[in-house]
């Protein structure tokens, strides 16, 4: 999944992103956490495994986040 089957790395996208949250979320038996407040604010935080819901998926909007700096290409030496 990380790989071109010739074995050069697969650049990352978001489709990458949720194929890879798919696959750990399967792995991981499928978690659900629920989460309840007491009256006093204390939180409680459980956990079911094997529950048939899907992973939750978030769009986030980066349009407005600046472009990723590179760093600069190393030369080879000779």
């Amino acid at each position: 999944m990380l790989r071109f089957p010739d074995g050069r790395l697969r650049p990352y996208s978001l489709g990458l992103g949720r194929r890879i949250k798919q696959k750990l979320w399967e792995r991981l038996d499928r978690p659900m956490f629920t989460e309840t407040v007491d009256e006093d604010g204390l939180v409680h935080v459980d956990v079911s495994y094997g529950a048939g819901v899907q992973p939750p998926l978030y769009n986030v909007d980066v349009s407005g986040e600046p472009e990723p700096k590179y760093p600069p290409a190393k030369r080879a030496k000779h």
